[in-house]
């Protein structure tokens, strides 16, 4: 039960990598949603110079252009976004993409990597209301860039146009848009107060943590399933602590396999092995290295959930589902998660 403070050691703009390639919906967008979506970014039309990944949380799209060839750099970006079909990203009369009147953009001085976040309720977003973007409707995205090639010597040797690669494509013109159904998670509402609360152990959960003040908001209480995510400070079960509970960053790849393992738990439940898969994630732990001795067969157990979580980047809990709440204590006491229902 000891072990840093600090959790996570993937940052957003790096788990990009380690995540698979997804199809993208075409135009109109499939009724089946997606958690994020990615697509080549395409050069001069039939140079593929690196890729667009677009994913969302709760309240954003995170719009990321990706160059993966060398020799290639970006100097100026445009993204244009409209809900249910292109119908609100900026054309000519004649359905050429006007980049000027694109609302999103910026001008980069050769960088490999730009990312735009774009709040759902952004008036950057076009479409029919005005209100931006809500769950259930689609999501098309006119992402455009200018990029150059250089030589060994450091000189531009080339420039082209490029655009995220789609199944739809503007008039007279091949700019191209893809789009897709983002799905909708579920998350708690939480109280912005203080909550107090004790830890007991748990059956088959680390701990049992019962809300004992401040947790008007939260929904089967007052006790919940909790886990550590913190092996350097301790906690006293039994005895009355004061928090705060918040969500963790969905767009952090560990947070998103730790609510993966919670909600796939092996049967029965044997709770030092997801304890160990969840100190995995958060603190760089490998299973036989856990303040808990593990038996061989717990061991093997403990990967076994840790492989299957690995590529869950973007998991996100749906109905059902059940979400990771951060439990801060005061300070020099252990940090700990408690499982919500939303």
């Amino acid at each position: 039960m000891k072990g840093k403070r600090t959790i996570m050691r993937i940052g957003v703009l790096s788990i990009v990598a380690l995540l698979v390639l997804v199809g993208f919906a075409g135009m109109p967008a499939s009724a089946c949603c997606k958690w994020n979506t990615k697509t080549p970014l395409m050069a001069g039309q039939n140079i593929e110079v690196g890729y667009v990944f677009v994913v969302h949380d709760t309240e954003n799209f995170y719009i990321t252009y990706k160059i993966t060839d060398c020799n290639w750099y970006i100097t100026e970006t445009h993204v244009a976004l409209s809900t249910d079909g292109p119908d609100y990203i900026p054309t000519t009369g004649s359905g050429s993409p006007m980049l000027g009147h694109f609302p999103i953009k910026g001008e980069h001085d050769y960088v490999k990597e730009v990312t735009y976040t774009v709040p759902f309720n952004s008036d950057k977003i076009g479409d029919e209301e005005g209100d931006g973007f809500t769950f259930g409707e689609s999501i098309c995205i006119a992402a455009h860039a200018v990029v150059k090639k250089k030589n060994c010597a450091g000189e531009v040797i080339q420039e082209e146009t490029a655009w995220g690669k789609g199944p739809g494509e503007f008039a007279k013109s091949w700019a191209m848009y893809f789009c897709y159904k983002p799905c909708e998670f579920k998350v708690p509402e939480l109280p912005t107060g203080p909550v107090g609360f004790y830890v007991k152990i748990g059956a088959d959960s680390y701990f049992d943590t019962t809300i004992t003040s401040g947790g008007g908001t939260l929904p089967d209480g007052p006790t919940y399933e909790g886990w550590c995510v913190d092996i350097q400070n301790t906690i006293n079960t039994n005895k009355p602590y004061t928090g705060t509970l918040s969500l963790p960053d969905f767009t952090d790849c560990n947070w998103n396999k730790v609510n993966w393992i919670i909600n796939n738990k092996p049967s029965p439940v044997d709770k030092e092995v997801v304890q160990a898969a969840i100190w995995y994630y958060t603190q760089s732990i490998d299973p036989d290295e856990s303040p808990n001795t593990l038996s061989p067969a717990q061991e093997t157990a403990a990967w076994n959930l840790i492989n299957a979580a690995s590529n869950k980047c973007w998991f996100r809990p749906a109905s059902g589902d059940m979400v990771a709440v951060i439990l801060t204590p005061p300070d020099g006491v252990q940090l700990t998660i408690i499982e919500i229902d939303p």
